[in-house]
């Protein structure tokens, strides 16, 4: 009797185990209305049987020859609820990261203590996009042509003296505390004015 009140209880438990397992499953499923629901719905069902089957078949088995102390039945839950959740675990970090790969992808730049002044592309230049943000770093003036540091999402791009026209400055978006540019003509005697 204790033994079936055991294998209940660890079925029950299971199915407990499998809720969560569904949610880190189903963490990173679009939301589309009903069929997404459904597809939820399904898969909650799956992993809450699931569960109390895988628990209930483990503890069958492993009471076949006696009965486990509390400390047994706790560090076995333990053990059992790991195995569970170690597949969604690998699923749940998956996807996360090509959630994270896709943000990076379509997320601007953000100024730093190397690029600290923030402009935008108003017409495509090279591989920078019209309307793409990019950080103005070095500004080498010696040069023919002179060329800045651009930094953008294709990275660090050398950006012609003739193309810096093509850029709007966006001083409210610089590094916090660096002075802005005065102008976008980067090698006139106003433009780097107050930078130290």
């Amino acid at each position: 009797m204790k033994r079936f009140a055991l294998i209940l209880f660890a079925a029950a438990f299971g199915g407990f185990i499998g809720v969560h397992a569904s949610i880190l499953h189903t963490s990173f499923f679009p939301v589309c209305g009903e069929d997404c629901f459904y597809d939820r719905f399904i898969n909650l069902i799956m992993w809450i049987c699931g569960g109390a089957a895988f628990f209930a078949i483990a503890t069958w088995i492993t009471t076949q020859k006696m009965f486990p102390s509390p400390g047994r039945i706790i560090i076995g839950g333990i053990c059992l609820s790991l195995l569970l959740l170690a597949p969604t675990f690998a699923i749940y970090i998956h996807d996360l990261r090509k959630d994270h790969e896709l943000l990076s992808e379509i997320a601007p730049v953000r100024p730093n203590p190397y690029y600290f002044h923030m402009a935008i592309a108003t017409r495509p230049v090279g591989p920078i996009k019209q309307w793409e943000r990019c950080l103005i770093g070095s500004i080498n003036c010696e040069s023919e042509p002179r060329d800045a540091e651009f930094l953008c999402k294709n990275g660090v791009l050398s950006i012609k003296e003739a193309d810096w026209p093509a850029f709007t400055l966006i001083p409210e978006e610089n590094f916090p505390g660096a002075p802005p540019l005065q102008t976008i003509k980067l090698c006139s005697s106003t433009a780097r004015k107050d930078v130290p």
